[in-house]
């Protein structure tokens, strides 16, 4: 017991170095955040590397206890120096693995390196140098996992976790308000071809004239906002509401939730929408399957197109007794992904 305490003692003496260099703020950085505030929580003393115009990341890192920020300009590079005192790294992106590699040339630092997004990892020279100086390499999936197999046999699959965000009821009732006696079909997820967006638009309008009371509310900005906003101008049962910071209360006005993704690495937004008791039609590709079994705790797409999803859409409008039966797997099964196991495993890497 003695042994256990004092070995704890002294992990909390490391000083824990996060790098994101992400441009925005979306579920990489959403994990990224939650990681560091567990941390925190811990006792630990950490430093976290960011790109120097993330406002958005600045912002909500800001309120985080013993966490020192460092705003860095590109070329990020050649800012190791910065991470000179470090004992451990956790890299969140690619460009934060680049800088991490670097720094473990200089100081020997070891670094992990985490892999979120299911497209396959060039085999080249510096990947693999980059995979084997890591000492540990993170998947969030078990089809990410895959990928990563190409380069690297040393790979481990941590989920990300839900967002136990706290609910304002006043701002959740205001919403209901403004789209009362509508059955409200939700998204969130960056404007991105990528997303399926464009197959909720073709949903919307199949669905305009015989489904009057239902309404797509769709949350996320992104370089295919003019397209999609484009595409819709003529259909009123469709509203884009852009980035929104209380996506939770949001959440919590939704009927159902669709995700028609064509490609997801994990897809931690689904973990939030099934923590809210929300039903869930998603698309069967990269690691959903690890969140969603099929009539289980939400449906799966097997086919990306506006038919199927039409088709599910309909089903469950007219079947509350199966919405409420996924829904509440959904709620069941989501404890696994909470914040207090992710970090556990994160922290574990520091042993």
């Amino acid at each position: 017991m003695l042994y256990n305490i004092l070995m704890n003692n002294k992990k909390k003496q490391l000083l824990i170095a996060h790098i994101n260099f992400a441009k925005g703020f979306r579920g990489g950085e959403m994990q990224t955040l939650l990681l560091i505030e567990y941390f925190s929580s811990r006792g630990y003393n950490q430093i976290v590397g960011i790109r120097d115009t993330n406002k958005l990341f600045l912002n909500r890192l800001q309120k985080i206890e013993n966490l020192t920020i460092i705003k860095i300009k590109s070329p990020f590079i050649f800012s190791a120096k910065e991470f000179k005192d470090c004992d451990f790294i956790y890299s969140h992106e690619p460009k934060a693995s680049q800088l991490a590699f670097v720094i473990n040339l200089r100081y020997n630092t070891p670094y992990t390196l985490t892999k979120r997004v299911d497209m396959p990892t060039k085999d080249n020279f510096f990947n693999r140098l980059l995979y084997k100086r890591a000492k540990y390499v993170i998947a969030i999936s078990s089809v990410v996992k895959k990928r990563v197999q190409q380069i690297t046999k040393n790979v481990e699959v941590i989920h990300d976790c839900f967002n136990p965000l706290d609910i304002n009821r006043d701002r959740v009732l205001l919403l209901k308000d403004r789209f009362k006696d509508k059955f409200i079909i939700g998204n969130i997820a960056a404007l991105d071809m990528k997303k399926g967006q464009r197959i909720i638009v073709e949903v919307a309008r199949k669905l305009q004239e015989l489904y009057p009371d239902i309404h797509f509310l769709l949350l996320g900005d992104g370089e295919d906002k003019e397209y999609l906003l484009n595409q819709s101008k003529d259909l009123k049962n469709i509203t884009f509401e852009g980035y929104v910071v209380d996506v939770n209360n949001y959440i919590e006005v939704f009927d159902l939730f669709v995700f028609p993704s064509y490609t997801e690495g994990f897809g931690s937004i689904l973990l939030d929408v099934s923590n809210s008791n929300v039903p869930i039609v998603a698309s069967r590709v990269g690691g959903i399957v690890d969140i969603i079994e099929d009539n289980f705790n939400g449906l799966l797409l097997d086919k990306i197109g506006s038919n199927e999803l039409k088709d599910k859409i309909i089903q469950l409008y007219h079947d509350k007794k199966t919405r409420d039966r996924l829904s509440n797997n959904a709620k069941l099964n989501v404890e696994k992904f909470s914040i207090e196991n992710m970090g556990k495993e994160y922290e574990e890497l520091l042993s």
